[in-house]
């Protein structure tokens, strides 16, 4: 068997073979009310997770899902068994074990870009609100002055 590197990785709750895909860094992120900030969470969290499937079907997979009690974990899996879902588990094959390395650094690399993204989204909404509130005080100006 030829060397892989990587490390692969368990989820504790499930036994499945799964990347730990926890962020902490977006409280050094500042701008914004809470209702923005989660607002811009929310979109960079629904791209990343569309990004990750893209990434596992990329890798063979059929799909990604998240797992854990705060859904910190992006297990990959094949298709549908008569039992559900069939995730990898520990002691993989070889072939299994490259693909889920593969998979692995792909998913690292698009969690290193999450901060960015969380930042450039919550950026624009606030330009984009900024924007909208001076159009509807031009209007409002251009209605006063017209009266």
């Amino acid at each position: 068997m030829a060397h892989m590197k990587g490390k692969i990785t368990i989820h504790g709750e499930t036994g499945h073979m799964a990347v730990n895909v926890k962020t902490h860094g977006m409280r050094f992120i500042e701008g914004g009310t809470e209702a923005q900030r989660d607002s811009a969470w929310e979109y960079t969290v629904c791209g990343f997770w569309d990004e990750a499937d893209s990434i596992a079907k990329d890798c063979g997979f059929a799909g990604v899902e998240s797992e854990g009690h705060s859904d910190g974990w992006a297990a990959p899996f094949y298709g549908c068994g008569n039992n559900g879902r069939v995730y990898l588990l520990d002691n993989p094959s070889a072939k299994d074990a490259r693909k889920f390395l593969k998979f692995a650094a792909k998913i690292n690399a698009l969690l290193a870009d999450v901060p960015e993204t969380f930042a450039t989204v919550l950026h624009d909404d606030l330009e984009d609100e900024r924007k909208q509130h001076e159009e509807s005080e031009r209007i409002v100006r251009q209605f006063c002055e017209a009266m």
